[in-house]
């Protein structure tokens, strides 16, 4: 039987843009950037803290217990940070390595990213969904 990983490989190659690429948020926690429910979750207990409350081991449950309803990331983020600026500023601590981050090799492309940028670059993937 013929190795998965050829098989794609030709039909890539034979079916330039043909394919769309589906990634899940593992290909950038590997990178060390968090998830989206760490960030809503960190968040959570960053506002917890202002408000003189400890979530304990489960922010979602307090977020709910305080405020009536299921936390989501969009709806969080727009509470908080009412302008786009607002909420780019607020999560680019997350996303961004400092200085240090990125010396030891946190929140840096990996290997998965650099692949993603060669297929785009060949032109055999147009389309990545995250």
């Amino acid at each position: 039987m013929i190795d998965p990983t050829v098989r794609i490989s030709l039909a890539l190659d034979a079916n330039k843009g043909a394919y769309a690429v589906l990634l899940g948020s593992g290909v950038s926690a590997a990178a060390g950037i968090p998830t989206g429910w760490q960030i809503v979750s960190d968040l959570i207990s960053k506002v917890a803290k202002l408000e003189g409350a400890d979530v304990g081991d489960d922010p979602a449950g307090w977020y709910k217990q305080r405020y009536g309803e299921e936390p989501e990331y969009s709806r969080l983020l727009n509470a908080i940070a009412g302008s786009p600026t607002e909420r780019s500023l607020l999560l680019r601590n997350y996303f961004e390595p400092t200085d240090d981050e990125r010396r030891r090799g946190i929140k840096v492309p990996t290997a998965a990213h650099r692949t993603m940028a060669q297929l785009a670059h060949s032109g055999h993937v147009h389309l990545f969904l995250t």
